[in-house]
């Protein structure tokens, strides 16, 4: 038994798949699994690890990758800088940044390994771990010459090393997104709540129905046209998750990725649960009602940045959940938004950020992606020859990202070249608006090895208040589990398929509700049963690291 045990252990394990550590929290033992909670000088002198010690006066050559947006320039100076302060020659592979895994994977596979690597999924990190072309990297080491990386991290998302696991041992260096500790958009046309007799922003799902009816039926508008609505599909995670479940099929940033949430302790597939049948009565009655768009199957972005939504832009709807904080916030640093695009269509709409509808159980939830994202920093399997390199390595990552200082030189440059500070806010200087400007200097992500909360919160800081403010941090629903199931490639696909037809029948009424009963029974006998056997599987598994 336990020959098999072990055997499921290097299946499962491998995967990494995610179980995010904030909202329905896992577990209460993550403080317990921390690789912060030894003694690092005791286990660094007592088991061996001092051959991991960099070697003084030596310098070291450490080839390394990066998913970078443009090719090194000639004249490298963020990375020139950095090579001369830390002593070190870091050389950069230059690997287009749209084919970086495929490429990478035939470097590697015709036995060209760099020293450092970013992996980009857990696929691949499974991959490369099962060519053992990764070094293992013991915690005391870790926590010896990278105590600044693993501050981060488990500020960020405590326990995510267990997720850079295979067989009980580390093998990378996990990477937090900064973004996913905030959850999905939830806006409205104050205008149009004002136009129909709505005081305050509605909060419960009984409040989001009326407002609903009222854009629908009570032109909101008034332009004397028959030609609004409440919502459409971007509404549905916000409408689902009032009754604690969202689904895989929700809105076309997520659809088709698996959500899996718990209950009672177990791993189950979100689109099959009870609940989810109670949110597609609602929101059948609404279709029939006209209240929801006719046109919801077909998203509301017309074309261009995904994240922009058209159908609320150009005045067809009143609600929306399209979108995150960054495409919305009124203070906004860096990224493009939401608002540009409405005010184009109407100057003078007003807009409300509100909460997630609170359901009949009290429940209340929209999506929100996982905070550990799948992708890694890990060392060469033939580094281990060199042990004193992977020290040198870890303290090289850890220089260079340890401090907001030294992270902001490697995300955009010097002050006074590359950026410059404008009421206290950092702003780039000039052509280095373009991160492709950037990369070629060696900045952006070519060094930037992490994006912890404490320094993406300090540099953007505007939108940061400004999401925080809006309560962007909470109420966020996600999967509990993230990546590929061994069995995802055999069934996956048709499962989508079932979902989707089953869902869009029973909101335009072409099945009754009680079609998802029979949609259940139909998605469990093909292939669903074995995705939830080989989920819980591995949860019981990952929970053990």
């Amino acid at each position: 038994m336990k020959k098999v045990y072990l055997q499921l252990c290097s299946i499962f394990i491998a995967l990494l798949l995610i179980i995010s550590i904030s909202a329905c929290n896992i577990t209460g033992t993550d403080v317990d699994k921390s690789i912060r909670n030894t003694s690092v000088e005791n286990e660094i002198s007592e088991d061996g690890y001092e051959k991991y010690a960099p070697i003084p006066g030596k310098q070291y050559t450490i080839t390394w990758t990066s998913q970078q947006s443009a090719p090194l320039g000639d004249n490298p100076e963020i990375l020139d800088y950095w090579n001369e302060k830390l002593d070190v020659n870091i050389v950069i592979w230059n690997i287009e940044n749209t084919r970086y895994a495929e490429i990478l994977n035939l470097k590697v596979a015709s036995g060209e390994i760099p020293d450092e690597m970013l992996i980009t999924s857990f696929v691949n990190f499974q991959k490369l771990h099962d060519q053992e072309m990764l070094a293992k990297l013991p915690e005391p080491v870790i926590k010896k010459y990278a105590p600044d990386l693993v501050k981060h991290i488990e500020n960020d998302s405590l326990g995510a090393f267990k997720y850079a696991k295979i067989d009980g041992e580390i093998h990378a260096i996990p990477f937090i997104g900064y973004n996913d500790k905030f959850r999905a958009a939830v806006v409205w046309r104050a205008d149009w709540l004002e136009n129909v007799g709505i005081k305050k922003v509605p909060e419960t799902i009984d409040e989001f129905e009326e407002a609903f009816y009222k854009f629908a039926k009570e032109d909101p508008d008034k332009n004397n046209e028959n030609d609004t609505f409440g919502l459409s599909e971007s509404a549905f995670s916000a409408i689902f998750g009032a009754y604690g479940y969202i689904p895989s099929y929700c809105s076309p940033i997520h659809q088709g990725k698996p959500m899996w949430q718990l209950r009672e302790g177990k791993m189950v597939f979100s689109s099959v649960q009870p609940e989810v049948k109670e949110a597609l009565r609602k929101l059948n009655k609404w279709y029939m009602d006209g209240v929801l768009d006719p046109e919801f199957i077909t998203g509301e972005n017309k074309g261009g940045p995904v994240n922009i939504t058209h159908a609320f832009a150009n005045g067809r709807i009143g609600y929306t959940s399209h979108g995150f904080y960054y495409n919305w916030a009124e203070e906004n640093e860096e990224v493009s938004r939401n608002l540009d695009e409405l005010f184009k269509s109407n100057k003078d709409a007003k807009l409300a950020y509100g909460l997630p509808p609170i359901g009949p159980e009290g429940i209340r939830g929209v999506y929100k992606r996982n905070a550990i994202l799948g992708s890694f920093r890990a060392i060469g399997k033939h580094v281990e020859s060199e042990p004193d390199k992977i020290g040198k390595i870890l303290e090289v990552m850890n220089a260079l990202n340890g401090t907001y200082e030294s992270w902001l030189t490697c995300r955009l440059g010097f002050e006074g070249k590359q950026w410059e500070l404008v009421d206290g806010k950092v702003k780039a200087i000039g052509k280095y608006v373009d991160p492709k400007e950037v990369a070629k200097l060696g900045g952006h992500t070519v060094l930037q090895l992490l994006a912890p909360f404490e320094f993406m919160s300090k540099y953007l800081t505007k939108s940061t208040a400004w999401a925080i403010r809006n309560q962007y941090d909470k109420y966020g629903i996600h999967t509990e589990l993230c990546g590929a199931l061994p069995s995802e490639g055999k069934y996956l696909t048709e499962l989508d398929k079932i979902e989707r037809e089953a869902f869009i029948a029973i909101i335009t009424g072409d099945k009754p509700i009680d079609y998802f009963d029979e949609f259940v029974e139909k998605w469990k006998k093909s292939g669903g049963e074995q995705l939830e056997k080989e989920a819980n599987e591995w949860y019981e598994i990952i929970n053990q690291q």
